[in-house]
């Protein structure tokens, strides 16, 4: 069975029309950030619950 090797996957070269598109992520995140602080406080709640009772 073949192993994943981190050094498998080709290495992204940055151009104009990857930052254009990694902008237009950032916007549309920022108008629903309180949703992903929502979702990583619940994220930290269901990690410490799972820690705590084995």
């Amino acid at each position: 069975m073949a192993r994943f090797k981190e050094n498998d996957l080709p290495k992204s070269k940055v151009t104009k029309s990857s930052l254009t598109k990694a902008t237009l992520i950032f916007k549309y995140a920022g108008e629903h950030r309180w949703k992903f602080y929502l979702g990583l406080v619940f994220l930290l709640f269901t990690g410490a619950t799972a820690l705590a009772f084995p």
